[in-house]
Parts: structure tokens; sequence; C-alpha cells
């Protein structure tokens, strides 16, 4: 069997078990827009969140943006990001968190500019995100999401809407 199919059955097989635990998972969607090098955007994130212990959340989540400024002039970006951060208010309704992290993948730029297109897998620190969600219903969560990304060295910014449910 081949490693990574070994670490996906690990991974199916530990889910049941962090279910059961004081691990805490919830699964996101996020969107919205995007802003790198002169160029905007829309920016989507299919993520999960694990809470370890009430101030501590791990976020890894798969993004996609695609952006651009004008014909021939455009980003696109596949990643997978990880944020670890500290979780500032926690009760029924509301949590708020904010903390660093990093994202690998593809990048890939296009201009009109001979010389200066990219095309590169790298992994780039990330400087932070603040997010917010209202829980109702104690399972259904919605928020909001500002971001700070490191890609291609160069600061991006994101400002977008999640939505997700708690499994616990």
């Amino acid at each position: 069997m081949e490693p990574k199919f070994r670490k996906l059955i690990l991974c199916v097989l530990l889910v049941p078990l962090l279910s059961f635990s004081q691990v805490k998972i919830a699964p996101f969607v996020s969107s919205g827009y995007m802003y790198h090098l002169g160029r905007s955007g829309l920016n989507s994130k299919v993520g999960l969140d694990i809470e370890f212990i009430n101030k501590a959340n791990l976020s890894a989540a798969y993004r996609y943006a695609k952006l651009d400024k004008d014909t021939n002039n455009e980003v696109e970006i596949k990643a997978f990001s990880f944020f670890l951060s500290y979780v500032f208010i926690h009760n029924e309704h509301h949590k708020l968190m904010a903390g660093p992290g990093f994202s690998s993948g593809n990048y890939k730029r296009y201009t009109a500019n001979i010389g200066f297109e990219k095309e590169y897998k790298d992994t780039w620190l990330d400087f932070g995100k603040i997010r917010y969600d209202y829980i109702f219903n104690s399972k259904f969560k919605t928020g909001l999401d500002f971001s700070v990304y490191g890609d291609d060295g160069d600061d991006s910014m994101y400002f977008g809407v999640v939505v997700g449910y708690n499994f616990h």
C-alpha cells in the first residue's frame, strides 16, 4: 500500500476517536474578497477547525484564489493553510480568535510584462488571522474572517464570511 493511502486510512480511523474525546472538530467553508499585488478577486476555503483546549484552535484548510487586474494580468493560488490561534472569547454564542500560520501550495502569476511571470510551489509564512464566529443552536456557526497571507513573499489580505458546523 502506498504511503499516502496509509495516512488517509489512519486519518479516517482517528476521526471517530477524536469525536468522543475533548477535541472539538468543526468543518467550515469560507469565501470572500482577496487583494494581492494590485489584483483583487475571490478566495474560497474548505477546512476543519480543531479545538484542543478552550484557548487553542488549529485551523487547516484548502484554499483557492483567483485574482485579476485586467486581461493577461492575474494570479492563481492553490494552497493548504494552517493557523494556530489563541481563543480570546469563547462562550455559548461567541468565539473570537487570532493567530499566525503558514500556507503551502502552488502560485501562478501571469502578466503582460515579459519576465514577471511566476509559477512555482512553496511555503509561505502567514502573518495572522482574526476570526469571529457566532454560534447558534449550539451546532451551527457563521462569522467573519480577516487574514493576512504571505503569498509569494508579499502580503495578501482576505476578508470573508465563514459558515460551519460543530461536532460535539
